[in-house]
């Protein structure tokens, strides 16, 4: 819809304009837009010249706009328009307890531990499980009905009515008592429609409710970010896509000579309380390729619970993991709001769910020797406890801002690797956790058949892609897989000789620091030990990614990066960047927080952006929680290494929590403030960040976090005092 152009003449050279681009004019017969003294046609509506409207007409839009509302109909043969099918969910709260639990008591569960082999007690198992879910689990079809206008009463429908016959007498008489009657009509029925859809809203946000049915209510107004997809895409294509980083191993399975050394790792037999607990550690109830559902596990757990105890212990006994717990679902996940290409989606493999039960138990006893013998590096702080990213940002931050304040140059260069994840090899890293970790041959071989033959399908659109063959890397919906791949990068800091490391998972970042006029030796380092880090990537099947790494030169004083020596990655230049964004923190090359600040505000005001629009329909006490879960984390995280800020930067988020708490109190701009921040958050936004930099001080102190921030304090008893704290910076 427009209003014709001023540049042509008349309506006869529009038209044939129109006709030009193929499209015709659909009315131009009746005014669409009325005033007090004229009515005239400004709205057009156009179609293909090959579109033949089946109906049009026009109706007046009074609670809106002077403006009448157009619409047409078309031919559903030119035009096809998706339709919606009938949903069905498995109803698991109509269950006869009584009944399945009896059912489950007369299956014959020891023949499944009778079975020789591994795969076939589980196709049993399941077997079983598949039977009693079908008798006892009712499946319900529904059809999704809108719901957006159940506010929509008969009192709002006679209040509406009212206020078009008021409107349509205004248009054929034009005085000036009509159209006073009318505007009291229009704000009479726009009174009642903003009450009807509180009073219905307002009970679904009560913050009383169950979380998980808050913000699904929540969720349909829009708050929660909207699911994307590519329609030009399908699961094939997706699936092909993803199996591309496929590296074959470097290795032939002849090269698994495994040897048994004293004081060797092996696993205990589980005891079924561990199974119980990992049963109930597991949140998600997404369902595998298996088809089991976790909730109807839980309901027949004090039946079954011996039983997969068995399964677990003799699959361990016999280094075999099952074949159909190898089975994973892929589902694409978009990176950006839009996904244009294959390489716009990440993807998440959802494992069977008695493979993720049986792996937490696995974890479990492979941290218990891992951390008793200390293997893991002490700068890996991915997939660790009391390790995490908010824990490495102070230790990186804090020795680059010492040397800054003893007048040395930093360069920080941050690497990348290409799918890391997807590429481990699966036989250089067993071989590495029986030399290098002392693990037995039989939890060797078991690792190996947990890795070795697994296959994917990718599910996208509610279709599933054909299943293909996985010949490298570690399920990233896994319980164990993160600790297989930080035990299969550990011994890459073993070759920096030069420059100091810390990792994250596959984040490797390194800094060196010198006297500014040492700058060519410190690159000369830098590029020496990037060399040894290239040839211990291509030892093992990893490959580093130089057009996605990054270097950050750090200075108090400005830097000509033009006139600084080139630092090179595979034979390929890695850029210098006046700053980077890092785990999540944007680093300068002044080391100011500028950047962070900025970022905090515009993610503030983002969120609150999609928060007004529906802050009359909740609560005052819904609205503060969201003030706490979607914006507060924002000032947050990593707050520890930028909580002393200069009297700008903290008048900058003052004001945008400020914002926030007014959107949660709905005030004006100029409203007061400072007494509802206080009924957010207790103290005044400065005060409450520095009582968190003394809560993880405290930590610190007693080893609740890595050993490398205990390591930057000391402590000393004096007469006064019993714990003095220094501090180095």
């Amino acid at each position: 819809m427009c209003a014709i152009p001023e540049f042509y003449p008349n309506w006869r050279t529009f038209e044939l304009e129109l006709f030009s681009f193929g499209l015709v004019n659909i009315n131009n017969n009746q005014p669409t837009h009325f005033s007090p003294t004229s009515s005239t046609l400004i709205d057009l509506l156009f179609a293909s010249l090959n579109l033949e409207p089946l109906f049009y007409d026009q109706i007046a839009f009074p609670g809106t706009s002077k403006h009448d509302l157009i619409f047409g109909t078309f031919d559903f043969d030119v035009i096809r328009r998706p339709t919606s099918s009938d949903m069905s969910y498995y109803d698991f709260k109509n269950i006869n307890l009584v009944e399945l639990i009896s059912a489950a008591n007369d299956t014959p569960w020891d023949l499944c531990c009778s079975c020789p082999e591994i795969n076939s007690r589980v196709d049993l198992f399941q077997f079983f499980i598949h039977s009693l879910f079908e008798n006892f689990v009712p499946l319900k079809h529904f059809c999704i009905r809108d719901s957006s206008n159940q506010w929509f009463t008969p009192d709002v429908l006679a209040a509406i009515r009212e206020r078009n016959q008021a409107y349509s007498f205004w248009k054929r008489t034009r005085s000036d008592a009509a159209f006073e009657y009318f505007r009291a009509c229009r704000k009479r029925a726009s009174s009642k429609i903003k009450n009807a859809k509180i009073n219905y809203f307002q009970p679904k946000f009560n913050s009383k409710l169950n979380p998980r049915i808050l913000w699904k209510n929540l969720n349909k107004l829009g708050l929660g970010k909207r699911k994307s997809c590519a329609q030009d895409v399908n699961g094939e294509e997706l699936n092909n896509f993803f199996l591309q980083n496929q590296v074959p191993s470097l290795l032939s399975p002849s090269h698994l000579t495994f040897q048994e050394r004293d004081g060797s790792f092996d696993f205990r037999l589980f005891e079924q309380h561990e199974v119980l607990n990992a049963v109930k550690r597991i949140k998600s109830n997404a369902t595998g390729a298996d088809g089991i559902h976790l909730r109807f596990l839980k309901l027949i757990l004090p039946c079954i619970l011996p039983t997969i105890t068995n399964i677990f212990n003799f699959s361990i006994t016999c280094s075999l993991f099952p074949d159909s717990w190898k089975v994973g679902i892929v589902t694409p996940v978009p990176k950006i709001k839009n996904p244009g290409s294959l390489g716009d989606f990440r993807w998440i493999t959802i494992v069977p769910v008695l493979s993720k039960i049986f792996e937490h138990p696995i974890r479990n006893q492979l941290l218990g020797f891992i951390d008793s013998n200390c293997f893991l590096n002490n700068y890996q702080s991915g997939f660790r406890n009391r390790h995490s990213c908010i824990s490495a940002l102070p230790k990186i931050t804090d020795d680059i801002s010492t040397e800054m304040d003893n007048n040395k140059f930093t360069i920080l260069t941050c690497l990348d690797f290409s799918k890391a994840f997807d590429s481990l090899d699966h036989l250089i890293l067993c071989n590495k956790l029986n030399s290098s970790f002392n693990f037995s041959p039989r939890i060797c071989s078991f690792i190996y058949s947990f890795l070795h033959n697994r296959s994917q399908c990718v599910k996208f659109n509610n279709s599933l892609s054909s299943f293909s063959n996985i010949v490298s890397g570690v399920p990233q919906g896994s319980v164990i897989g993160p600790l297989l791949f930080s035990l299969f990068i550990n011994d890459l800091p073993d070759v920096c000789r030069n420059l100091t490391i810390h990792m994250y998972a596959d984040d490797v970042q390194l800094y060196i620091s010198q006297p500014i006029g040492l700058v060519e030796d410190m690159v000369c380092r830098i590029n020496e030990d990037l060399y040894r880090i290239n040839s211990w990537a291509r030892d093992n099947n990893l490959k580093l990614n130089p057009s996605k790494s990054l270097c950050l030169p750090i200075y108090k004083n400005f830097i000509d990066f033009d006139s600084l020596p080139v630092i090179f990655l595979n034979n390929s230049p890695i850029p210098y960047l006046s700053r980077i964004n890092n785990l999540g923190v944007e680093l300068a090359h002044d080391l100011s927080w500028d950047y962070q600040i900025n970022r905090i505000i515009g993610n503030t005001y983002g969120t609150l952006r999609k928060l007004w629009p529906i802050a009359k329909f909740i609560p005052l006490d819904t609205r503060v929680r969201l003030v706490k879960t979607l914006i507060l984390p924002f000032f947050t995280y990593a707050s520890d290494i930028f909580c002393s800020l200069n009297s700008e930067l903290e008048r900058k988020i003052i004001v945008a929590f400020n914002s926030a708490c007014r959107f949660a109190f709905q005030l004006r701009r100029f409203d007061s403030i400072s007494d509802k921040v206080l009924l957010v958050l207790g103290h005044s936004l400065i005060s409450f960040l520095e009582i968190r930099s003394c809560v993880t001080m405290f930590k610190i102190i007693n080893n609740y976090l890595p050993l490398y921030l205990r390591d930057k304090i000391t402590l000393f008893n004096s007469n006064r005092l019993s714990k003095n704290i220094i501090l180095p910076f």
